[in-house]
């Protein structure tokens, strides 16, 4: 079961909670409940409100973390640093609390694809969550990064480019256990493996991909290529 299709925990700790019991009471084969949570979040709850909703059933927190630096996190207006995500994952699981990390491909734009690789890979090594992914970056109309793609300020970064930059994450990352996926729909290449066991099987995948251009293919509804 999902708490809401938003930041559940922004609300009252004692809310969730009557929630938590209720889903208890009224759903008694539900194997899990999950929710999504934003950095702040986590880190304005104390450690035994976290761990009291852990006791009363929420067993994982969604977090999009979108990348570790610093300079891309304000420019996307994130409002959080990546000291702060990671203070927050590792809170998350001292509380027991499992999390599922999402990071954004492209994010960098061409500038700075090594710089956003390898501050995701020391996020996620930092946080060792129990689940990692990507998405792609998909701008639309209407959007500040929108508006700097058509203006020049912003570069997106080809298909090929991605592949590097997903090389570049997984030759440093360091989070043994961590299930990761790239398997959303706006993903370029499907990735499935843990951490660090099938990091070579995975760059072995990215290499041929490259080589033989095979990526998915998307029928595109507005946003920029």
């Amino acid at each position: 079961m999902f708490l809401a299709d938003g930041d559940a925990l922004v609300m009252k700790t004692e809310d969730i909670l009557t929630i938590l019991k209720a889903v208890e009471e009224l759903f008694p084969n539900a194997e899990r409940v999950s929710s999504y949570g934003t950095a702040q979040d986590i880190l304005r709850k104390s450690e035994e409100e976290l761990k009291a909703l852990a006791a009363a059933g929420l067993g994982i927190i969604y977090m999009g973390a979108e990348t570790g630096d610093d300079e891309i996190l304000k420019y996307i207006n994130k409002g959080v640093t990546s000291a702060e995500i990671i203070a927050a994952g590792q809170k998350l699981k001292r509380c027991g609390l499992q999390s599922s990390i999402t990071l954004i491909s492209g994010l960098g734009g061409r500038g700075k694809v090594k710089e956003h690789a390898r501050s995701c890979a020391r996020l996620i090594s930092a946080i060792n969550p129990e689940y990692a992914s990507f998405l792609t970056l998909r701008l639309y109309e209407g959007t500040p990064m929108y508006d700097d793609v058509v203006s020049g300020r912003f570069e997106r970064i080809t298909p090929d480019e991605i592949i590097d930059e997903m090389t570049e994450f997984l030759q440093n990352v360091d989070s043994p256990g961590t299930v990761f996926r790239t398997n959303h729909a706006s993903n370029y290449v499907v990735l499935k493996g843990d951490f660090n066991r099938d990091i070579p099987a995975m760059l072995k995948q990215l290499e041929q991909v490259k080589k033989n251009k095979n990526y998915r293919v998307f029928r595109e509804t507005g946003d920029l290529l």
